[in-house]
């Protein structure tokens, strides 16, 4: 799904070496972009999260981010994200591009960066709670997709088995090579 109207977005990794170096130098990091569309709730006067998207890429420079921006972003979206360089190219492909700076505070400070700052947290939680060790080289492009569809319809239930079924019927039979490839095949 395009997403629309505010999204906040950040760059985030997943897994990672527990030993040596910490942060973006960590070895067996996977990276991703999360973006967050959010819409304004009347009732608290806050933000709510509409829709989510967690997408793996290769790294995060201008042209990737630029590149995902265009799949991604609609044109006329209001793109909120933090000083990250590889942002401004992604800011060009919409109308709108808040770059707030966080040096020297911290994001989780601001509120504008509340749902980009909660939602990995929670999706981190969520896959340590469910899988305890799995390649994240390999497989995250699936874990993420998976948490990203789980809360894209937590407010839709009941069409959830109706679609599991749906999918089940429709997608072709796979070898296990192909299952463990983890490869997106057509």
């Amino acid at each position: 799904r395009v997403l629309r109207g505010r999204v906040e977005v950040d760059d985030a990794y997943l897994g990672g070496a527990r030993s040596g170096n910490r942060g973006r130098g960590a070895a067996g990091k996977r990276p991703f972009v999360i973006a967050v569309e959010t819409r304004p709730n009347p009732e608290s006067g806050l933000s709510h999260p509409v829709c989510v998207r967690f997408d793996p890429l290769p790294d995060f420079r201008q042209t990737t981010l630029a590149h995902w921006a265009e799949r991604a972003l609609d044109v006329d979206t209001l793109m909120v994200s933090d000083g990250l360089a590889g942002f401004l190219a992604a800011g060009a492909q919409v109308t709108y591009h808040q770059r707030v700076v966080v040096h020297p505070r911290k994001s989780s400070e601001l509120d504008c960066f509340h749902w980009i700052n909660t939602l990995p947290g929670n999706l981190k939680n969520s896959i340590r709670g469910t899988c305890h060790g799995f390649k994240v080289r390999k497989y995250a492009a699936r874990y993420l997709a998976e948490a990203q569809y789980r809360f894209n319809r937590r407010f839709d239930l009941p069409s959830l088995v109706p679609r599991l079924l749906f999918a089940c019927v429709h997608t072709p039979p796979c070898t296990e090579k192909q299952l463990k490839a983890a490869e997106l095949w057509t």
